[in-house]
């Protein structure tokens, strides 16, 4: 999503390498988020 921001070219060179590392740490904290509130709900 940030990686938009960039110009075209950076947003490939993000997407490629970037994205992947990035994506997946937001994905895990989200997912760690959302099974500690489905304990505490």
């Amino acid at each position: 999503m940030e990686g938009n921001l960039t110009t075209m070219g950076e947003v490939e060179e993000t997407s490629t390498s970037t994205s992947t590392s990035k994506i997946e740490k937001p994905t895990n904290d989200e997912v760690g988020h959302e099974s500690i509130l489905s304990l505490h709900a």
